[in-house]
């Protein structure tokens, strides 16, 4: 999906260490890349396709060459007439290093081509066309984070009303939900996998500890959520602590789930049924579990801070300690339910 052009820079316009800076950018050579800037070659140069040294060096993946360029001051969001940027072709060439340092150097994620591609839908693009589709994933969760911060930071659309459905949609912290969550659910045989190596976890020791969350700005109606497994330090800890971070769980059967002390942080599981689950201590913020069945399951000490709850039945359900706080419990069934302990502030509740 890159821009149709020739493999090498065409460069009949230029001076001599211009056209040397092209040739060794796109060929990822960083001595003659070194020696041309040394030459009085210009850093923001482009060739008679109008594509800049920055480009062809990050159309290659050639990432050490990317970053002297920005050393040199390239400009990183210099656009040709195409629209293409330096991050768009670093995303299509899966080079992770290149699209790191781009961002780092505040890298634009909210331009598009002249034909209408978004970086988003570049990035989403790679991920079913990549021959490393987990490299393109992790590309992708990147660019779709920094999509949200920049779409936060110029959001002019804050005064909504959180009393109707639809506008409710457009809260920053509901796109963001929205956004993050994988596109395609989580397979069947991928998630048992996922499952039973957290099994061997705990059984071997790996938990009892205490998820800690870190937000990426100071508004917390706007900042992203990570999350920092605290817990003992298990050298003989077996099998992989689940992460099923902005998973979408449509259609796998969570009846009875042994997760405790999982990372379900963003995850999309509307109207499924956890049932007698067990999922004391999770990491469950900017959830969507509208309308869920958690009817007997065992939350205590989740933190479900965020999330979207709505309807969900929570009927017998052990919630001590449970964090709700800004949660949406809207026409959610508590009776019945252990709540010792259990944190409502800012949860909406109905």
């Amino acid at each position: 999906m890159t821009e149709s052009t020739k493999h090498a820079p065409q460069t009949s316009h230029l001076s001599p260490a211009d056209a040397r800076l092209l040739k060794a950018a796109s060929e990822g050579n960083l001595d003659a890349l070194m020696r041309a800037l040394s030459d009085g070659a210009q850093a923001n140069t482009s060739d008679d396709q109008d594509i800049s040294a920055l480009r062809w060096a990050a159309r290659g993946g050639h990432h050490i060459a990317v970053k002297a360029l920005l050393d040199a001051w390239a400009d990183v969001n210099q656009r040709s007439v195409s629209g293409w940027t330096a991050l768009m072709e670093a995303i299509t060439a899966g080079s992770e290093q290149s699209v790191s340092l781009l961002l780092d150097a505040q890298a634009k994620v909210d331009l598009s081509t002249a034909a209408g591609a978004s970086t988003l839908s570049l990035a989403e693009y790679m991920v079913e066309h990549s021959p490393d589709p987990e490299r393109a994933r992790r590309i992708s969760r990147r660019v779709a984070e920094m999509t949200v911060l920049e779409e936060f930071a110029h959001k002019a659309d804050s005064s909504v009303s959180e009393g109707n459905e639809e506008d409710k949609e457009s809260l920053p912290r509901y796109k963001a939900m929205a956004l993050l969550v994988d596109a395609s659910p989580l397979a069947p045989q991928a998630f048992a996998t996922i499952v039973e190596q957290h099994r061997e976890f705990i059984a071997s020791g790996g938990g009892g500890g205490r998820w800690l969350t870190l937000v990426t700005e100071d508004d917390p109606e706007t900042g992203l959520i990570m999350g920092l497994y605290e817990g003992e330090q298990n050298k003989e800890a077996k099998g992989t602590q689940a992460n099923l971070e902005h998973k979408r769980l449509d259609g796998l059967d969570l009846r009875g789930v042994q997760l405790p002390y999982a990372s379900l942080l963003g995850v999309s599981a509307r109207a499924q049924n956890l049932q007698g689950a067990n999922l004391a201590g999770i990491l469950a913020t900017d959830s969507d579990f509208r309308g869920a069945n958690f009817e007997g399951a065992n939350l205590s000490g989740a933190d479900f801070s965020r999330s979207e709850l709505s309807g969900c039945n929570f009927r017998g359900a052990n919630l001590a300690d449970t964090d709700f706080e800004n949660a949406d419990l809207s026409a959610a069934d508590l009776s019945e339910a252990n709540t010792i302990g259990t944190s409502f502030i800012g949860a909406l509740l109905s």
